[in-house]
């Protein structure tokens, strides 16, 4: 299934603040490319991953059970 312009917008605006401006540039730049549907489907993903990644400190406490997310 193709990712919309409308999720692909909504995905976008959950990643901004995860993305620097050229990274987001060039992903921008890629979803009008050959590979368009790939890179359309890859913020969607994204959006996924981090609205559901745990908040912070929300894994206090739990030990070796905690799930550890890493951002960049």
């Amino acid at each position: 299934m193709q990712a919309t312009i409308k999720e692909v917008t909504q995905a976008v605006a959950v990643i901004r603040p995860y993305l620097s401006a050229v990274q987001l540039s060039v992903m921008g730049d890629a979803c009008r490319g050959e590979e368009g549907a790939w890179f359309k489907q890859r913020f969607i993903d994204l959006q996924r991953q981090i609205e559901t990644m745990p908040a912070t400190y929300e894994q206090e406490g739990k030990g070796d059970k905690a799930i550890a997310t890493l951002h960049y």
